[in-house]
């Protein structure tokens, strides 16, 4: 989620579709909402405290992301 929210929002381009990462949007909020104890797992968990999938725009920019994002698309691409 995180990494194709920041090719999308961050870099105009996607390598799935819309409707692609709404199924796992909507899968990682029904996980989520089944088995809220199986949820911590000590990375980015403050961010999808309470996700409900319907976004991705407030999901974290950091390098770590840009870095993988950047490294998916290859090594022709500029970043912006």
């Amino acid at each position: 989620m995180l990494i194709h929210s920041y090719l999308y929002y961050h870099l105009d381009t996607s390598i799935v579709s819309d409707d692609q990462w709404q199924q796992w949007a909507n899968e990682l909020a029904d996980m989520q909402n089944k088995y809220p104890n199986l949820t911590d797992i000590g990375f980015y968990d403050t961010i999808f405290h309470g996700w409900d999938g319907s976004t991705g725009m407030h999901l974290p920019k950091t390098d770590w992301v840009r870095d993988k994002a950047l490294r998916l698309l290859g090594s022709d691409h500029v970043p912006l």
